[in-house]
């Protein structure tokens, strides 16, 4: 053969158990480095690299790299989940599928308001698009959001709702206490809701006063902001 000429290479279909990919101890995917024991049950280095003891022989056995089984679940690849709603990777090792599955950005998504499922770009088409149900007016806003928050000061908000005082058989009064990490906003005198304020749901029992011919209750807060370092 000539230097520099590719050798074709003629594969072979096999039709195997999906358990034959899945580490005999653990259950999970095999992927290189795998191990074998005497009794041939493959794990994966997790379970045989420095462990002894094998689960399925129930014993201490000598394991042995497998470089074959190395290269036959690297050659098992399996098609993305989402290929239908628009992955084009179709070549995934079977043990990477569920790593690539949790990031593919094809991932689909569910409409609010009716039962459409697709990617994200068909959900802001399906949502945005004037003959659609829904019509949504879409904006595109370009920004440095990182680099902005990095540069503001962060801040411990406490923030304390006192109610009124306890009846007189009621040994303990009514209070609780909210604590976040809080940013200061850019325009003073604003509240940067979108930074994760300190949000209060206040029953009406915490309310001070009757209320009387004016209805006028009011809410007793308390707020401690202490910048961190």
């Amino acid at each position: 053969m000539a230097a520099g000429a590719t050798e074709d290479v003629e594969l072979a279909i096999l039709a195997l158990p999906k358990k034959s990919f899945h580490c005999a101890a653990c259950l999970c995917p095999l992927k290189p480095p795998v191990f074998r024991c005497e009794n041939e049950h493959f794990v994966c280095q997790a379970c045989g690299g420095a462990n002894k003891h094998c689960g399925p022989c129930g014993r201490e056995v000598s394991y042995t790299r497998s470089r074959f089984m190395d290269g036959v679940v690297d050659a098992y690849k399996v098609p993305c989940l989402y290929k239908g709603h628009g992955c084009a990777m179709d070549d995934i090792p079977y043990h990477s599928a569920a790593d690539h599955k949790a990031s593919c950005k094809h991932a689909p998504c569910y409409c609010f308001d009716c039962r459409f499922v697709g990617s994200p770009a068909k959900l802001v088409r399906h949502l945005a698009s004037p003959s659609g149900a829904h019509a949504w007016p879409v904006e595109k806003i370009k920004g440095n959001a990182d680099a902005d928050a990095d540069a503001k000061p962060l801040y411990t908000g406490v923030l304390w709702v006192d109610g009124p005082p306890a009846p007189p058989r009621q040994p303990l009064g009514c209070s609780f206490r909210l604590k976040a990490t809080v940013a200061s906003c850019s325009v003073p005198g604003v509240v940067d809701m979108d930074q994760g304020w300190l949000h209060a749901h206040v029953s009406p029992n915490m309310l001070h006063g009757h209320g009387g011919e004016s209805g006028d209750c009011e809410l007793h807060l308390r707020l401690c902001l202490t910048k961190l370092a």
